[in-house]
């Protein structure tokens, strides 16, 4: 389009050129009077630019007129075309300098400082500013993106806002010093993220934070992957978690959201003998039992945790409905979510709490949870605080067995997920210890206290917590599809401690002490 704009503009230009070059000529041709004196009073090509001038802008001097003919009729050209041109002209420079002009120079304003590139201006990025709004850091915020500037909020500093229509590299050469960088890629293409993410220039100051579906096996450190689903998933369990008194969880929905609250809730959800849960699943389309048929042989077992995946509609379980512990409502259309809340409410007596996936609204008679407010905030994704933990308990690991031992960055991913599920269960193992349904967050002197039931405990409830840690352990294996084999086989996924607690010998049993030993260690914030 701008381009097009320029041919156009040029064109017009070189045709005035021309106009101005014969007015000139034909002027020039009507030679001098009796006297000797001119006839003409456009001599030279400034006073036929100087004429053309006054004409456009309707000022009409009449110190320069045109005598001749075809001087005459390109003054009327002049006088006629004299608005459209002006109006042309003025929208040309206007949209120079607010389209690339006002920003590059505000960009260039504060080119020492710290810099946050948006790939585009949607509504994860409103929110992402907000957050960090909210502490009034002196942050310049990019966005490579079209101009969009719907639903900013008044509090937004647009001092501290600057739409570019250019590559992020290109951008990112315009820094100067030595302030970090970060980029964030949130466009709803996350291959195109993924690829974005790999082109980007590197930098010991640039920071790439980027919404993806990949998961390789080795991380560039400048690069922070994160899978939106799972980070919403993972925030639903830890702020909302399961009561001792629940026992089935509706979930009605579908999409990847759905398979994540069932994968992390199975993992993270893990709880001695007697605190079965059963997951009932309606309007589910996908393909979660075809994607974890090790999990679901172990869900359908009378020992463990039940995952059912309704092919009747959810109205046809009254019973179900009426006393779930808690129903969740989370497809992808947030729309029809918000519209089963007040269909469940109208004409179901519901007992349980309700959850919703919605974005924008509060309810007074469920608990809304917005992606965008979850997700995209400053200590999730800038300071990476939901694998924090998992990335301290790797430090620690390392500390005991040598510096050899792999970083978090060296990790494979499935390694990396086996650190994050050991972390994120740590919550559930503390309100295990102390029990305390209120406790909500990993605390130093908590995690300190419930370490002192675990060291107190005697031989009969050690065996009780060192058999839930296996259980959680076999259950990660299991999502990924492991098989118990005698000979251990990474690659064909075969490992021969996939067996129950009791099958194990005595040595192998107080290796789950370790796990429990975690919260006594200094990586608690």
């Amino acid at each position: 389009m701008k381009k097009k704009r320029l041919i156009i503009i040029l064109s017009i230009t070189a045709f005035y050129i021309i106009l101005l070059l014969f007015l000139l000529r034909s002027e020039l041709e009507m030679g001098l009077s009796k006297d000797g004196s001119p006839l003409y009073s456009i001599a030279t090509l400034s006073d036929a630019f100087w004429y053309m001038l006054a004409t456009f802008t309707s000022v009409g001097y009449g110190d320069m007129t045109p005598v001749s003919p075809f001087g005459k009729f390109v003054g009327v050209i002049f006088m006629l075309s004299s608005t459209g041109i002006l109006v042309l002209f003025i929208h040309v420079i206007f949209s120079w300098m607010m389209g690339d002009l006002a920003p590059r120079f505000k960009i260039f304003m504060h080119r020492h400082s710290e810099w946050v590139i948006l790939s585009s201006f949607d509504e994860e990025a409103r929110s992402f500013m907000d957050d960090i709004s909210e502490d009034g850091a002196g942050i310049l915020f990019i966005c490579a993106g079209e101009k969009n500037r719907e639903k900013l909020s008044d509090s937004y500093d647009f001092g501290r806002i600057a739409f570019l229509s250019a590559s992020i590299n290109d951008i990112l050469d315009m820094h100067r010093g030595n302030a970090l960088c970060t980029v964030l890629l949130t466009d709803e293409d996350k291959y195109l993220n993924y690829e974005t993410a790999l082109h980007i220039r590197p930098g010991k100051n640039i920071r790439v934070i980027c919404k993806t579906a990949e998961t390789p096996d080795r991380l560039d450190p400048m690069i922070t992957l994160f899978d939106e689903d799972d980070c919403l998933a993972r925030y639903y369990w830890h702020t909302y978690p399961v009561k001792e008194h629940e026992r089935d969880i509706v979930i009605i929905g579908d999409g990847a959201l759905t398979d994540r609250l069932l994968e992390r809730g199975y993992l993270i959800n893990v709880f001695p003998k007697g605190r079965e849960l059963s997951y009932h699943v309606f309007s589910y389309k996908g393909s979660f039992s075809k994607d974890h048929p090790e999990l679901i042989k172990d869900t359908e077992s009378d020992r463990d945790d039940r995952m059912i995946f309704h092919d009747s509609a959810w109205q046809e379980k009254v019973e179900l409905i009426s006393h779930a512990s808690r129903i969740i409502l989370c497809d992808e259309d947030t729309d029809k979510n918000l519209s089963l809340k007040n269909r469940i409410r109208r004409y179901f007596p519901a007992e349980g709490t309700l959850y919703v996936f919605h974005h924008g609204i509060e309810a007074a008679d469920a608990i809304v949870i917005s992606r965008t407010k979850c997700v995209y905030t400053k200590d999730l994704l800038l300071n990476g605080m939901q694998n924090k933990l998992a990335v301290n308990i790797n430090e620690l690991y390392r500390k005991k067995v040598g510096g050899d031992a792999p970083k978090w960055e060296q990790l494979s991913e499935f390694h990396r997920q086996a650190s994050i599920a050991a972390a994120d269960h740590l919550l559930t193992k503390v309100r295990l210890l102390l029990p305390d349904d209120d406790v909500k967050e990993l605390k130093s002197d908590i995690c300190h206290k419930a370490y002192e039931v675990f060291e107190n405990a005697d031989g009969d409830q050690r065996k009780i917590f060192r058999k839930l840690e296996h259980k959680r352990w076999m259950r990660f294996y299991l999502v990924y599809n492991w098989i118990f084999y005698p000979v251990r086989d990474n690659r064909r996924r075969r490992h021969p401690l996939l067996v129950p607690f009791e099958e194990l010998s005595e040595a192998e049993q107080l290796k789950d002490d370790v796990a429990w030993e975690v919260l006594n260690e200094d990586i608690f914030f």
